[in-house]
Parts: C-alpha cells; sequence; structure tokens
C-alpha cells in the first residue's frame, strides 16, 4: 500500500461504520461526520436526524456553526427582547450561518422528519456531545437511557463554551 505524502497532516478519512451516533436531549440524534481531534479542532462535522419537536434548548456558544438543510424544514430560532423567536424556516438545500456568541437554537416545528448537517468552527461539538448524549448503534435506534437536559449536565456545557437560554 502507497501512503499519500499529505505533508504534515494526515487526511482524515471517516467511513459510515466508524460515525459515532448519540442521542442528545430535545430528540435528535446527532453522528460525528468529522471529529474535532482529527482536525486540531480546526473544525468538525455532524449529521443531524430530528424527530418532529427535536432540538436543543435556545443557546449561543464561542464558535461560529452552519446549518445546511438535507430533508424536511428547520426552523432557526434567535433572541430578541429576551424572547426566543423564529428567525427563519429553512427548506431542504438551505444553508444558514450562526456566528459566534448569536442566541439561536434549531427546532424541527414540521411534524415530519428533519435531517441536516450541523458544521462548527473552531470544532468543538463532536467533543460536547461525546460527554452529553447517550450512544446508539444507528440514527433509528433510540436511547436505552434519557440524555440529560442542561439541568443535568453540570459543567459541561460551561467547558465547551455554550451557554444556554434562560428568559
Amino acid at each position: 500500500m502507497v501512503e499519500p505524502d499529505t505533508g504534515s497532516k494526515p487526511i482524515t478519512v471517516t467511513r459510515r461504520g466508524d460515525a459515532q451516533v448519540r442521542v442528545v436531549k430535545g430528540g435528535n440524534h446527532v453522528t460525528n461526520l468529522l471529529e474535532a481531534d482529527s482536525t486540531d479542532h480546526a473544525v468538525d462535522a455532524i449529521s443531524v436526524r430530528a424527530d418532529p419537536g427535536g432540538g436543543p434548548p435556545p443557546h449561543r456558544h464561542e464558535f461560529g456553526e452552519w446549518f445546511h438543510v438535507l430533508e424536511g424544514s428547520l426552523d432557526i430560532t434567535t433572541a430578541e427582547k429576551g424572547q426566543i423567536v423564529t428567525f427563519c424556516t429553512a427548506e431542504a438545500g438551505d444553508s444558514v450561518w450562526v456566528p459566534p456568541d448569536t442566541w439561536h437554537g434549531t427546532v424541527n416545528a414540521s411534524g415530519g422528519e428533519v435531517r441536516f448537517l450541523a458544521v462548527c468552527v473552531p470544532g468543538a461539538l463532536t467533543d460536547y456531545f461525546a460527554e452529553a448524549g447517550v450512544p446508539v448503534p444507528n440514527e433509528e435506534t433510540p436511547p436505552s437511557t434519557e440524555p440529560p437536559g442542561p439541568a443535568e449536565l453540570g459543567d459541561l456545557p460551561d467547558r465547551h463554551g455554550i451557554t444556554f437560554f434562560r428568559s
């Protein structure tokens, strides 16, 4: 086998069978497509399958986040006058960039299944989900235990630069 000469950094490949799948509070299955550790935390990427009503509580974090809707429609929320409101509904094919330290959330208000990609710059979500999520074998399997919510996570959000919205 010939190893490619890529310079000082290796090329990273994540095979479908090697991608970690976890369920997080709010009903989302998250699949780590590109682990933050493999890019020296420059970027990470996850795919999300959101059940109807699924989505994280409104939050902000120190990293920027790009969303791309693959299937269905996804409400992107933000904060206005101390309240969380829908900023836009992103349909399949739409992309949304959320800058660092911006209040936001994602909500599947469609009544059907939604699939989307999330890419974080710098990479931080794969490490967070490794601790906050419940491992499952695939995107169709429910968790064996209820994932912890913000109140049960202790200092985990703070360690990853994440703050949950409190009205």
